[in-house]
């Protein structure tokens, strides 16, 4: 016959009253039965512990299977979704490795074998996005007909080459869409990054259009004919400083409107537009600009008439 597990703390409880209702007539007798009292509290503390520990033994017997049942399931998800994003960036999706069917979460570990009746109530196996590309990648026919893998060449990233961006540059360099659209920006900006080059050979428009807004095309488009203008035509207007085209020599000189503040630009001085038989002479910005270029020696190109400063080499231009 199996012991109560609530006898012991029954017989601390009597004992207990016993000892309240005894008289006590020494100083041993007394130092005897506080000893005795101690003991039968601890019995008592022990015997709660022992019915709390039985009781969470229970529940982890009774619910174990489900409670890991249902954190298999929100890990399957999660790898899910994250091959999931990788597939849609394009990236390279690593092979998961797969729990043995003896692993167990730290649940079962603190159960006995689950019982018969409770594995029928487990939920049935579906097999998840991540078993099939696993299954993919590892048969033989996914082996054959899996596309192959290169890296960006600026941020590093494996994608797959069907998604990757391939330039005419000696090395047959790739870029990821995210790459080749920041550095088409970047050249937006930086008159030396236009047009954008790799190996120094030009990439082609019909690479880089595609991966930019309707607003960034009309922009790059610009400034691509404005940074490819030798002697450039801008607003007179300090504040506007709109780019206009190239600019004319004294013989074709004429007036060239803004379309953004509607001022008007000498073709030829670059000044503002004063009259078609009046003399062009230069403005006080421009004297300023003179006394800057004669303090410190610097001199204009004569092709595109930007001031450069000596590096290295001769004063020869």
């Amino acid at each position: 016959m199996a012991e109560d597990p609530d006898f012991h703390a029954l017989v601390a409880k009597l004992h207990l009253e016993d000892l309240a209702a005894l008289p006590l007539e020494s100083n041993a007798e007394r130092v005897a039965f506080t000893l005795y009292k101690k003991e039968l509290v601890a019995l008592q503390a022990f015997e709660a512990d022992r019915r709390l520990a039985l009781s969470i033994n229970t529940a982890v017997q009774a619910d174990g299977p489900a409670v890991e049942a249902h954190v298999a399931a929100e890990r399957q998800a999660e790898q899910d979704r994250s091959m999931a994003r990788d597939l849609a960036a394009g990236r390279r999706t690593p092979t998961t490795t797969r729990p043995s069917p003896s692993t167990r979460s730290p649940a079962s570990s603190l159960s006995s074998p689950v019982p018969s009746q409770a594995k029928s109530t487990a939920p049935s196996k579906v097999p998840s996005l991540t078993s099939q590309m696993d299954a993919l990648r590892l048969s033989p026919a996914g082996a054959t007909s899996s596309p192959s893998e290169v890296d960006c060449v600026i941020c590093g990233d494996s994608l797959y080459k069907s998604s990757a961006i391939k330039v005419p540059c000696p090395h047959g360099h790739h870029y990821c869409r995210h790459c080749l659209r920041d550095l088409a920006v970047r050249a937006m900006d930086d008159e030396t990054l236009m047009p954008p080059r790799c190996d120094g050979v030009p990439i082609p428009m019909e690479l880089i259009t595609p991966r930019l807004t309707p607003e960034q095309q009309k922009r790059f488009a610009s400034k691509k004919v404005e940074f490819g203008t030798p002697d450039r035509l801008y607003c007179s207007t300090a504040t506007c400083s709109k780019f206009l085209g190239a600019a004319t020599s004294a013989a074709h000189k004429r007036s060239v409107q803004c379309g953004d503040c509607s001022s008007s630009t000498y073709s030829a001085c670059k000044a503002p537009w004063h009259g078609a038989f009046g003399a062009c002479g230069k403005g006080s910005d421009a004297e300023v600009v003179d006394a800057i270029t004669r303090e410190h020696g610097f001199q204009r190109c004569p092709t595109c008439r930007r001031l450069v400063e000596l590096s290295v080499g001769c004063y020869h231009m």
